[in-house]
């Protein structure tokens, strides 16, 4: 999957992205910074291809929680 993003893109108008931490098969992860709170975060784009989207939603979830 090709990033959305690039690093200096500002998402939301909140956070400032940062790098590409890691792009696997179920979409890709980035490093952003929170322009308010001043935090690092982790993004995570999620494919919308080829992907069943009720597993896909499922393991989202269970991935924020852990």
């Amino acid at each position: 999957m090709e990033c959305p993003v690039t690093p200096g893109d500002v998402i939301d108008a909140k956070y400032r992205v940062e790098r590409v931490i890691a792009a696997g098969g179920m979409g890709v992860i980035i490093e952003a910074h929170h322009l308010e709170l001043e935090q690092k975060v982790a993004i995570k784009f999620l494919r919308t291809k080829g992907v069943d989207a009720d597993a896909a939603g499922a393991r989202l979830r269970l991935e924020a929680r852990v």
